[in-house]
Order: structure tokens, then sequence, then C-alpha cells
């Protein structure tokens, strides 16, 4: 669920409403959350079923998902790249509780002209170093390095 956001000065933005939810295989949000869970807890949430398909870039497979979010831990960073919305792009970090478990996301979304690979790899250290603050603010310590 969304708790808060912060509109852009550009005229063109990416539009939510507090409390609205969005799909977890396909936002970036949503696999930093997932992130906090092995391929049983996923399955177990997600189910066996195929996955709903919002464009052409939604990953449909559970498999590539369960790929996606172990790279996610890795890296402490989720792309989505046009997954739920057309034309939108999304970049977001996992925040951790003192227990090291993920308890939320941060995330910075935007068109996809504005919002390119390039400065999503710039707001990806972003995001990192926001959630890494958060998630020290909630107790959390990491040996790695952010």
């Amino acid at each position: 669920m969304l708790v808060d956001h912060e509109f852009g000065r550009n005229p063109v933005a990416v539009t939510t409403h507090w409390g609205s939810s969005e799909p977890y295989h396909c936002t970036a949000l949503g696999k930093a959350l997932l992130a906090g869970m092995d391929k049983v807890q996923v399955r177990e949430l997600l189910g066996c079923a195929r996955l709903k398909k919002y464009t052409s870039n939604t990953i449909t497979r559970l498999a590539e998902l369960v790929r996606q979010c172990e790279q996610v831990r890795h890296k402490q960073f989720a792309l989505d790249r046009t997954e739920f919305r057309k034309n939108t792009n999304c970049v977001a970090s996992p925040v951790y509780d003192f227990r090291g478990r993920v308890v939320a996301a941060i995330g910075i979304s935007g068109p996809a002209q504005r919002l390119c690979n390039r400065l999503m790899e710039k707001f990806a250290r972003v995001v990192k170093k926001c959630a890494h603050e958060l998630s020290g603010e909630l107790g959390y310590y990491s040996e790695r390095s952010e």
C-alpha cells in the first residue's frame, strides 16, 4: 500500500493515490518488498498461477521474478522498466527493520523518456542511500557498505 508520495516540478508526472496498491511482480517497489522473502515465501504470496501481464515488459513467469528478487537482495535496488505502466519507469530500494526484515520500500518513478536508463542508475544510488538511512533509523545495521 502506498503511504506517501511527492510530486515533481514537471507538468507530466506519475500519479497514484495514498492507500492504493499495485502488483508486486511488475513494480520496483513490489520487487523491493519481495526481496525480503525467499522463493517459497514468494510462491506462497503470489501463488502458482501465471502473473498478470500489464505491458509487453511485464514479468509473467515466477522463476524470472524470483531471479530478479535475488538480484535486488544483492544490489539493494529494484527496477521497473515500463513493466506495470506503459512509458513509466521506477527504481526502488528495500527498507529494513532492526531484525533485518524488509518492512518498506522507497522509490522514484517518472516518465520513461525522462527517467531513462542512465538516470535510473543515478537514482538507484539515491534511493539506496535513503533506504539505508531509513533502515538505520529503524535500528538496522549492515556490515555491507552501501
